[in-house]
């Protein structure tokens, strides 16, 4: 028997009665504040603008002045769209608003709805005036929205629509506008007035020459009609908004403008074809259905149509771990991370099962849109990345949300999301795209963003290792996490099991280890140990090798003898660990601290010193150490003609900050790492080769690493980058970005074919596939530090 995979309640709506349920306007009483709202619809809100902290503003939003008529000259004769504010003013404590809208279905209609039409890019939150205040946790509340919008028809028609902040009610996070005096909160100011919503005004075909009227109407003759409900002190009560606290829009659709030359009358409208995206791209195979948490999203990005760019859709490497600068941030604060999709064909929804450690990190709120189309006026998704040819806007969404209050242990949480209307291939998004395409006004070859989870740090944490975010199937909580596809006729759920489900970790402070989670009882990760090891062998030495009593998970330098840098490659294959200098370094007398992480904890056995691979001791034992072992020297690897067996993995490029703050001379350090592993049966040497771009003036700029590593079959190791960023003229630079790419070589063998600068050249990515039985992961690329001149 099939399951349901996304249940009807949450993304097949039914519109009317949610509005009823989450305003139910009709049988309470009054509200007994003293209010005097008035809503209006600003037909031009070019004036209207939200200051964001993000980017130095103060969390204040500006209503000007409400114009209740716009124009359009000279007139489009086709179907298009006019974006307007739904404005409040004169309101106390706000908790939720609902606004009935009747029009001519053949003329002007609502077509899609933006409940959060500004942006905190402090908190990584989507907002309106509803949500202005910032709660006590530091963020904006998340909504509840609901619309039902009959489908464009001549004549009369109505629709309705709303909002409610979610969670518990107080006067601090239910808005004013103006502020009282004193203020309930100073968190935020919004003086002359809020912004509800942006409403997308779909203008007809052929309604050229004619006024276009949009009225916002009280419940007479169609109910619920607009209204607000207000915070009394002990609950909610209801506002009931008469015709003469509503403003009515117009639109004059090339009316009213100067005249022009005479012009036939307009011949019979004709199709015109979706544009095709300028280059074109060799489909790519369609590997396993895989669903991640990306906890450094910096990477991926939208080619907004508004801005010149194609619709298309990005993502860079997928980073499972993401570790802040030692000593982490010990107050509640936020990590944006993006939920990714990738291999699917013909979604229609997708929802998602978290599990994690409520009093560590949570999910906080979630943005199931967190793109902007400026050309529609719409926020998008991977979900609604497609233009719908009928209308020429992408899909709305029908969205939900599960999560509890913070509380210290196990939590679990759901969210998802569908878009609405009919179903059909061109509108139900694919990545990779198809061969060939059901649609060509999108692109998304490596996969789509389906929401920004806003995950909670809670306070406390700082040095904590590896707080999870558990990505989960449905067990043991039940729905899990799925996808909901079409196929034709109908929908088809596809459940994923946690082998096709990407966990996330982040490092407060300290470093970040992937754990081996299934549910939210992972277990803790162990710290990191430090172990010190004294070379004593009368002679300089170049490398470490050490022998623990079980797997190591991960293994890092902590502290180099002074005049020694961190070394550039630390090699950890079950067991055993090699530290190597590539110089003489470590001189007789010297130490160094190497930081262990392992699960069961692992205890040194035995170390020795090598120059360049030479012993210069016998091994020794640690004061726990068991019997002594011998080295045995690593089998050196044959050289091969053909891919066959062969297989050089860049796991992904770590550590690079978001952002470089500089001034003219200055230089910052810093450091990244790259994770290489050997996923060939048998011990391989593998070359690494690190390029940056850079913006002009700013270093470095070119090869910037470039080593060897011997693996054993199926080891891993972590390559340590340090990095000095400096820019010559830092303004010039100002809001460009550096770009890492890496690339794993195997055998070491095609540097002629892969010299600096051509590290994603097709000569490059030919030369490291013939010898690389899967070339689609040998190399990463990743964004650098944006320049913030100081």
């Amino acid at each position: 028997m099939a399951r349901i995979l996304i249940a009807p309640g949450v993304f097949a709506l039914g519109i009317v009665a949610f509005v009823a349920f989450i305003f139910s306007f009709s049988g309470l009483t009054a509200s007994q504040a003293v209010q005097n709202p008035t809503i209006s619809l600003d037909m031009d809100p070019a004036g209207n603008s939200y200051s964001d902290p993000g980017t130095g503003g103060n969390n204040s939003m500006t209503v000007g002045t409400v114009d209740t008529s716009s124009s359009g000259c000279p007139g489009n004769y086709l179907t298009h769209i006019h974006t307007v504010h739904l404005v409040i003013r004169n309101i106390e404590d706000l908790v939720g608003w609902e606004a009935r809208f009747n029009y001519d279905g053949g003329k002007m209609r609502p077509n899609t709805v933006n409940f959060r039409p500004f942006m905190d890019s402090n908190t990584g939150q989507l907002l309106s005036f509803l949500t202005l205040p910032i709660d006590s946790n530091g963020i904006h509340r998340d909504t509840t929205v609901a619309a039902t919008i009959p489908p464009a028809a001549p004549g009369p028609q109505t629709a309705v629509m709303g909002s409610s902040y979610v969670g518990a009610q107080a006067f601090a996070v239910s808005p004013d506008t103006p502020a009282k005096s004193p203020p309930d909160d100073a968190s935020y100011d919004a003086p002359t007035g809020g912004v509800l919503a942006a409403l997308n005004l779909q203008v007809l075909a052929g309604n050229q020459g004619q006024t276009l009227t949009m009225d916002l109407d009280d419940d007479n003759p169609n109910t619920p009609g607009s209204g607000v409900s207000v915070f009394n002190g002990s609950g909610s009560v209801d506002v009931h908004l008469s015709e003469s606290a509503l403003g009515d829009g117009s639109h004059a659709e090339g009316v009213g403008c100067p005249s022009t030359t005479p012009t036939a009358t307009p011949p019979a409208e004709t199709p015109t074809p979706t544009a095709t995206p300028s280059s074109t791209d060799t489909p790519t195979p369609l590997r396993a259905l895989r669903m991640s948490l990306d906890m450094n999203p910096s990477g991926n990005s939208y080619s907004d149509p508004g801005a010149g760019g194609d619709n298309s859709m990005s993502i860079a490497t997928i980073d499972q771990c993401v570790a802040t600068p030692a000593p982490g941030d010990n107050g509640t604060h936020i990590h944006p991370a993006q939920l990714i999709v990738q291999n699917v064909r013909d979604l229609i929804g997708w929802q998602a099962r978290v599990n994690y450690d409520g009093g560590k990190m949570r999910p906080a709120s979630v943005n199931f849109t967190p793109f902007m189309d400026t050309a529609t006026g719409q926020n998008i998704s991977f979900l609604n990345l497609p233009i719908d040819s009928a209308l020429g806007v992408h899909r709305d969404q029908n969205t939900a949300s599960n999560i509890p209050p913070p509380a210290p242990g196990p939590q679990t949480a759901g969210f998802g999301s569908a878009y609405v209307g009919s179903r059909d291939f061109p509108i139900s998004p694919d990545s990779p795209p198809k061969s060939p395409a059901d649609d060509s006004s999108y692109r998304a070859l490596f996969g789509g963003v389906l929401a920004t989870v806003n995950l909670q740090v809670m306070a406390g944490n700082a040095g904590q290792q590896s707080m999870f975010m558990n990505l989960d199937d449905d067990s043991p909580n039940a729905t899990g996490s799925g996808v909901l596809v079409f196929d034709g006729t109908g929908s088809q759920e596809v459940y994923m099991q946690s082998s096709s489900l990407g966990d996330g970790y982040h490092g407060e402070g300290t470093s970040c280890v992937p754990l081996d989670c299934i549910n939210q009882e992972c277990p803790e990760p162990v710290s990191v140990v430090g172990h010190n090891f004294t070379n004593n062998t009368g002679q300089t030495a170049t490398d470490l090798h050490v022998t623990f009593s079980g797997p190591v998970a991960d293994a890092q330098v902590l502290r180099s003898p002074a005049g020694c840098p961190v070394p550039p490659t630390v090699i950890f294959a079950s067991s055993n660990i090699d530290v190597r200098w590539d110089f003489a370094c470590v001189d007789n007398g010297e130490s160094v601290i190497l930081g262990i992480t392992s699960v069961p904890p692992a205890t040194p056995q035995s170390f020795y010193w090598t120059i360049f691979g030479t012993p210069i001791n016998t091994p020794l034992l640690t004061p726990t150490g068991s019997p002594t072992v011998t080295p045995t020297p690593n089998p050196t690897p044959t050289s091969t003609a053909t891919a066959a067996g062969h297989d050089s993995r860049v796991r992904r490029i770590g550590g690079v900050r978001k952002s470089v703050g500089l001034s003219p001379g200055q230089i910052s350090t810093d450091s990244g790492s790259i994770v290489v592993q050997n996923e060939s049966p048998h011990t391989d040497r593998i070359g690494v080769y690190v390029d940056v771009t850079a913006p002009p003036g700013c270093d470095p700029n070119g090869r910037f690493m470039q080593t060897t590593v011997t693996l054993a079959a199926g080891a891993k190791t972590t390559i340590s980058v340090p990095v000095n960023y400096e820019c010559f003229d830092p303004n010039a630079a100002k809001g460009q970005r550096l770009t890492w790419v890496a690339v794993a070589d195997h055998s070491a063998d095609d540097l002629a074919s892969c010299p600096p600068g051509s590290l994603l050249s097709v000569a490059c990515f030919d030369a490291l596939a013939d010898d690389d039985q899967d070339p689609a992961d040998n190399r990463a690329t990743r964004n650098g530090p944006k320049v913030i001149a100081q």
